[in-house]
């Protein structure tokens, strides 16, 4: 054997030397997570507003690897430990495999319980119904900013946002085999129908598109017919085990999603909260509650308002500011506020 043989060998050797140890450690790292729960049963030991104080400190421990793939080894690893101490009951918004559901199995990994709510209405009665025990909300897109469809219903229930998160995956266009040459139908869902049609001119031109009811349901469909791909985000498609023939671009997956409990979230030093509010219609009203803000030295991170038909067309105001719910700064203003306005709701307080 050549020494650049041997040397390679070498290498390999120890790369499963370390598998083998890293693997062991996990397997300590499980034992730990059984512990807890045989001593709190029900009870997780980390929310998931703590985990990305935990993962960035992770992320900053060691310069070989991004930042990124450290939050994403250790996010699988939480996920599924965590899912050894208290199987979380989790739900979300929107069709079966869609972007809600993403984040909600990368956040409580394929252990913890899922299932899919049609609206946040049924969702908000799920959860306070002890049916389930978190729930993964629509909170803002690029184009819309915050959505009044979720923060409507939130704000008439006591369920508090404990996370706010970037999907961070696009569509894709998924197939058994990964060859555009195998495919020759697309199953897609009539909301994704748009990004698909404008790629496939060129990646599939002798596809024909037909509807399904959900992007999970596609790509079953693809993977029991090699000629059927499934327009899905990436990580569903590596759940049914479909190889990715093109991404598609064209748009714009920017979008955030919150989950929301009935626990309020820990204070981490670095958060933000959101508070829902109307004024009365006077000169000066609006002026006199944000003006507290600037006297604290709260930052307001997001302003928004809508005009609500079911209140007399009064304007309901959302407030994304610096700070957690308990902070004394923070506290001071809330009281404020509960003179000047209305009504007022805080929605929770989220790490950022």
């Amino acid at each position: 054997m050549s020494d650049t043989r041997r040397e390679k060998e070498e290498l390999r050797q120890k790369r499963a030397e370390i598998d083998r140890e890293i693997l062991r450690l996990l397997g300590e790292r499980a034992g730990l997570s059984r512990a807890f729960a045989a001593a709190h049963p029900g009870q997780p030991s980390t929310l998931p507003s703590t985990e990305k104080e935990s993962l960035d400190a992770l992320a900053a421990a060691t310069s070989e690897l991004p930042a990124e793939a450290v939050r994403g080894i250790f996010r699988e690893v939480h996920a599924a430990c965590r899912a050894l101490e208290a199987r979380p009951r989790a739900l979300s918004v929107g069709a079966e495999g869609g972007a809600a559901g993403a984040v909600a199995r990368r956040q409580f990994g394929p252990l913890a319980s899922h299932a899919s709510a049609q609206t946040v209405e049924q969702a908000i009665v799920e959860l306070g119904a002890r049916r389930a025990d978190f729930a993964v909300v629509p909170y803002e897109t690029a184009e819309e900013g915050p959505l009044l469809s979720t923060l409507l219903p939130l704000r008439k229930s006591e369920l508090l946002i404990v996370s706010v998160q970037e999907l961070g995956a696009s569509l894709s266009l998924l197939s058994a085999t990964g060859a555009r040459g195998d495919v020759e139908k697309v199953a897609v869902t009539p909301r994704d129908r748009g990004a698909a049609q404008r790629v496939l001119a060129e990646l599939a031109p002798r596809a024909v598109l037909f509807d399904v009811a959900s992007p999970v349901e596609a790509c079953r469909m693809a993977k029991a017919d090699k000629t059927v791909a499934a327009v899905a985000l990436e990580p569903v498609g590596r759940d049914h085990d479909l190889s990715t023939v093109a991404p598609l671009a064209g748009r714009d997956p920017r979008a955030r999603y919150a989950v929301v409990t009935a626990r309020p979230a820990s204070r981490t030093g670095h958060d933000a909260t959101v508070i829902l509010f109307s004024v009365s219609d006077e000169p000066g009203a609006l002026f006199e509650v944000l003006k507290d803000f600037a006297d604290r030295a709260v930052n307001l991170r997001k302003i928004h308002s809508w005009s609500v038909p079911s209140e007399d067309w009064g304007y309901l105001f959302f407030l994304e500011v610096s700070g957690h719910v308990t902070d004394r700064a923070l506290v001071s203003v809330l009281e404020g506020m509960k003179a000047r306005t209305k009504t007022l709701r805080v929605v929770g307080s989220f790490p950022v």
